[in-house]
C-alpha cells in the first residue's frame, strides 16, 4: 500500500513540474496565462487574485469563468468524482 501511495504521490509532483513548465515559459515568452489547472475537468475549486486589492478569492465550480486574470484551478475527475 505504501509503495502505491508513494507512486501517487510522485506522478502528482512529476506532472504538476511539467505543467508548470509549460505556465513558465508561456510567462518568459510574453503571452497572457489565464488559467493553471491541474485535473481533468470538471471544475472543483480554483483561487485567484484580485488584481483591485491583491486579496486571494477562492471560487467553486458554480461560479464559473468571469474572471479575465489568472485562475488557479483543481479539476476534480482525477479523484473519481
Amino acid at each position: 500500500m505504501l509503495t502505491f501511495v508513494l507512486f501517487v504521490l510522485i506522478l502528482t509532483i512529476l506532472v504538476f513540474v511539467h505543467e508548470f513548465g509549460h505556465f513558465i515559459t508561456a510567462r518568459k515568452l510574453g503571452m497572457r496565462v489565464y488559467e493553471f489547472a491541474i485535473g481533468f475537468p470538471p471544475f472543483a475549486i480554483g483561487c485567484y487574485r484580485d488584481p483591485k486589492t491583491g486579496k486571494l478569492g477562492f471560487v467553486d465550480s458554480n461560479l464559473g469563468y468571469r474572471f479575465f486574470h489568472r485562475l488557479w484551478r483543481l479539476n476534480c475527475n482525477e479523484f473519481g468524482y
